[in-house]
């Protein structure tokens, strides 16, 4: 048997309980942390999160495709698409907001970085739950 459809699944449930952890904790702890400090608790915060971010969506995304490649199945295909839907809403959302963030915190700008990783937050809980589907009917 592969290891691929086991590498797959240890990225998204590693992702899953990481992007549950920064929404319940994480991300509304930093409304906590005084403005004057913020900026370099948040670059800390972003160096320090994308050692365990960036190889995780990596391991995600490449073997999301190689699965499709490997069974061409629905469920293959979905899981392609919820990982490059997170890839997308993390560069082309997340990214500019935590720029702005790291500059010029503003606490409303806290509260929509919380609201708006909802976005992730489920997506990573579909891709989870289609990743237990598909382990229990493969």
């Amino acid at each position: 048997m592969s290891p691929l459809p086991l590498l797959h699944a240890f990225s998204v449930f590693a992702l899953f309980g990481l992007i549950w952890t920064i929404q319940l904790v994480h991300y509304p702890a930093f409304r906590d942390i005084e403005l004057r400090r913020f900026p370099a608790f948040h670059d800390r915060h972003s160096r320090n999160i994308t050692f365990i971010v960036l190889p995780l969506m990596l391991v995600e995304i490449v073997t999301s495709v190689l699965l499709v490649m490997e069974h061409r199945t629905a469920l293959s295909l979905s899981l392609l698409v919820l990982a490059a839907a997170n890839w997308l809403t993390t560069f082309l959302i997340f990214v500019p907001i935590h720029r702005t963030i790291s500059r010029r915190p503003r606490p409303g700008d806290l509260d929509g970085l919380v609201n708006l990783n909802w976005i992730r937050t489920l997506t990573w809980t579909a891709a989870a739950a289609v990743t237990l589907y598909r382990s229990a009917t493969w």
